[in-house]
């Protein structure tokens, strides 16, 4: 790709129990990322699938380009809670943009212990999307 960067080793497994995860940093960095994380998740998903033919699984390897993946989480991370506070207090649901598999994997995760919410996701291929919805309490 014409691109100068490093990769870097930053856990053999990652934080959550997945494979591992690569620092790569340099000039040219915002190159490999792309518009809104395409290129990356691409370069991620190739990683990915050249280690399950040389190993024979699947190693769930994550590249975390100039910090961009932790960013990115914890973006999404915030806007769940905020949207969650304002499903809440409205009794509405809220349907968010369409996000990729991992983008609506964070937002469940951040959302799963909020007893007052309930997390799904509707629509199918790119324009998947989740809803957040007020908890039936008792």
């Amino acid at each position: 790709m014409g691109v100068d960067a490093v990769s870097t080793l930053r856990h053999a497994i990652g934080e959550d129990g997945g494979g591992p995860v690569f620092n790569v940093e340099g000039e040219d960095s915002g190159l490999l990322i792309g518009r809104r994380g395409e290129t990356l998740r691409g370069l991620q998903f190739l990683v990915n699938f050249i280690s399950n033919i040389e190993l024979g699984f699947r190693p769930e390897a994550i590249i975390d380009v100039g910090g961009y993946q932790e960013r990115r989480k914890k973006s999404l991370q915030n806007m769940a809670r905020n949207v969650s506070l304002k499903v809440a207090q409205s009794g509405r649901s809220i349907t968010l943009e369409p996000m990729s598999a991992y983008d609506r994997r964070l937002v469940h995760l951040a959302l799963s212990d909020n007893p007052e919410v309930i997390t799904q996701s509707a629509g199918s291929g790119v324009d998947r999307q989740v809803v957040v919805s007020p908890a039936d309490i008792d």
